[in-house]
């Protein structure tokens, strides 16, 4: 299904852009869409790791549940977080089906090079057609949003005010304001 890949180099140390960005609970900080993020097991932060979130599309007043598992956690260089629906009705979860978001890092001179990958699974069938026929209009949006995202993503790291934010299991993190 529809799936995007998009890279940014970011004047900060890799070590640094991978704490903040392998770590969902700073999601908030950058990403409009992500309104809460609630570690729901004990840290570190390591494959297995749980979390809780509301999303909120663009444009919409509606808010769904999410649940995600970081299913591949490497250190300083990978990580993969899946994300599904907690109530898989309505027409939002049946067009996405579920979520698989992955960064990776690799350092580049002083800086670092981040790859961020987003890839919808799962979609209901009657929408998978559509998204075939929507591909090539879906594919630009798709990457505008991407180097939208991460372009928030460097202009935090390299503001030098970059708060990890790593709450307490069943304490939410929120975006800062």
């Amino acid at each position: 299904m529809p799936r995007s890949t998009r890279q940014i180099t970011i004047d900060r140390p890799a070590d640094e852009v991978f704490a903040f960005v392998s770590d969902p609970a700073n999601d908030p900080q950058w990403h409009d869409t992500i309104l809460e993020v609630t570690p729901t097991s004990d840290p570190p932060l390591r494959s297995g790791s749980t979390f809780t979130a509301v999303f909120r599309p663009q444009d919409s007043p509606a808010t769904y549940d999410l649940l995600a598992e970081m299913t591949v956690y490497e250190p300083g260089e990978l990580s993969e977080l899946q994300v599904l629906f907690a109530e898989p009705r309505g027409r939002v979860p049946a067009m996405v089906g579920r979520f698989v978001l992955t960064f990776r890092v690799e350092s580049e001179g002083s800086g670092t090079r981040l790859t961020r990958g987003v890839e919808t699974r799962g979609a209901a069938f009657r929408y998978r057609f559509l998204w075939l026929l929507l591909t090539p209009v879906a594919r630009r949006s798709n990457q505008a949003r991407q180097d939208e995202l991460l372009g928030r993503i460097k202009a935090i790291l390299e503001s030098g005010h970059a708060p990890v934010t790593t709450p307490e299991p069943g304490r939410r993190a929120a975006p800062n304001g």
